[in-house]
């Protein structure tokens, strides 16, 4: 018998043309992310990074990011170890970057040197120390940067002995920070790997939102995902120990937002709880004695009257009285929220020993930017752990449309706005963005739902 020496169909060709150009267009996107961000940071240390700059940069990185992604998530790709080696390259190229259109991280700095003069920040603004001979003229440098230098700091607890730490180490530079930040960011990465699969670790390696809010603009966000996700964020356990409650203790002691988890990650667990409330308790007695807590009323006032970036916040807010509008969303964000722990209570006593299911971190902390007054790109880094696990074209949307938010009156150089507002364009094609990749993930669930339902 004659052998089939027939080709293949066409589609099994351009098939295996497609897994043996995939390395190549993996590597062309990693270099592209890394080479958007060496840019960025040549620009940033320049003082020459301009919006157009900024933008056109982000541009490329996410265009890069869909290369990288894209062929890792098809497996054909490669192996571990060149995503490690790219994802480390990025981050030192984006390591070395000033802070992007971003004034954040000098507060965190003069909140660790007041820490180390005082004992701790709370209570004083920076403004009072504008006159003071004492401060040491690095720290100067850092008091002149600080935004809103008016208000004392806000910061929990977890993330001031992080900003001591820093200073301790370097006073008044960004490098000991932002190398926490880069231990931090790396422990999620080798979590997503070992829970996920090797496009979940690329999407947090390559993601530019992810480099930017944490290695460029050295965003506090990224340290409290991560001790979330030590608590369990991505893969809580059957039965929590005390050592998830002291993690997610530390996490909220950085940002409250980890609260929102606690229902998934400490369970029923009488242990876990415990140990969470006796470590959120002794974190925040400094910030009592400190004067951090309550807030002041006019910290609390402009805190309570802030707005930026919002979308259905801003429909409620322009035909009813703002603080109506504010509570009437966070009754729906409270609805929304409990409907979702009570479903997965419900399937407690269903599952399997093990692991449990992550929490649906992207529908929850979706929902929450989308009925909140102010949405800060940083803020998105909540949900990109779940995005990475449960890629959805709203989510992946989101990450990416928010950096149109940094085209503020501020950066245009139009006055009319305010320093924090957005032309007019911005919030509908930021949020329209969003609103046609989810009407393509609901046309897709609807026409694979017909296929599962359509009679053999």
């Amino acid at each position: 018998m004659r052998p089939d020496v027939t080709p293949p169909p066409p589609e099994r060709a351009s098939g295996g043309g497609h897994r043996r150009l995939a390395p190549l267009l993996f590597h062309l996107g990693a270099a592209g992310v890394t080479l958007a961000f060496a840019l960025a940071a040549g620009l940033s240390r320049q003082a020459t990074l301009d919006l157009t700059s900024y933008l056109t940069l982000i541009g490329l990185a996410w265009i890069g990011f869909g290369l990288a992604w894209g062929t890792s998530r098809s497996g054909a790709s490669g192996g571990i170890s060149s995503l490690l080696v790219w994802a480390v390259i990025a981050r030192v190229a984006a390591f070395a970057s000033a802070p992007l259109l971003e004034d954040d991280p000098w507060r965190y700095l003069w909140d660790g040197y007041q820490t180390s003069v005082r004992g701790h920040p709370y209570g004083r603004a920076p403004a009072e120390s504008f006159q003071d001979p004492g401060v040491p003229v690095v720290m100067q440098r850092v008091l002149d940067r600080i935004n809103h230098p008016d208000l004392p700091t806000v910061y929990g607890p977890t993330a001031q002995l992080a900003f001591f730490v820093s200073h301790l180490v370097s006073p008044g530079t960004l490098w000991p920070w932002k190398l926490m930040l880069a231990v931090a960011d790396l422990f999620v990465l080798l979590q997503l790997l070992r829970q996920g699969s090797r496009g979940a670790g690329a999407f947090w390696a390559f993601c530019p939102l992810i480099l930017q809010c944490t290695y460029a603009s050295a965003h506090l966000d990224g340290l409290a995902v991560s001790l979330a996700v030590a608590a369990g964020a991505i893969a809580p356990r059957l039965h929590p120990t005390a050592r998830h409650g002291w993690w997610l203790a530390l996490a909220v002691g950085t940002r409250p937002f980890a609260l929102l988890l606690s229902p998934w990650l400490l369970q029923r667990s009488r242990v876990a709880w415990l140990h969470f409330c006796l470590g959120t308790v002794l974190l925040h007695v400094p910030v009592i004695l400190g004067g951090g807590w309550p807030l002041p009323p006019e910290v609390a006032s402009r805190l309570g009257g802030w707005e930026f970036n919002p979308s259905v916040y801003a429909w409620f807010a322009a035909i009813m009285d703002p603080v109506a509008a504010r509570w009437i969303l966070i009754g729906v964000f409270v609805l929304v929220w409990g409907r979702l722990v009570r479903r997965f209570l419900k399937a407690t006593d269903q599952r399997l020993p093990g692991s449990t299911p992550a929490p649906p971190g992207d529908v929850l902390f979706g929902t929450l930017w989308l009925v909140s007054p102010v949405v800060n790109p940083w803020y998105l880094l909540w949900m990109a752990p779940y995005v990475a696990l449960r890629p959805s074209g709203w989510s992946v949307a989101a990450l990416a449309a928010v950096a149109l938010s940094y085209v503020t009156g501020l950066r245009t150089g139009d006055d009319s706005l305010g320093a924090f507002g957005h032309p007019a364009w911005v919030r509908p094609v930021e949020y329209g963005l969003i609103a046609v990749a989810g009407g393509v993930d609901l046309l897709r669930w609807y026409r694979a739902r017909r296929v599962h339902s359509a009679p053999l």
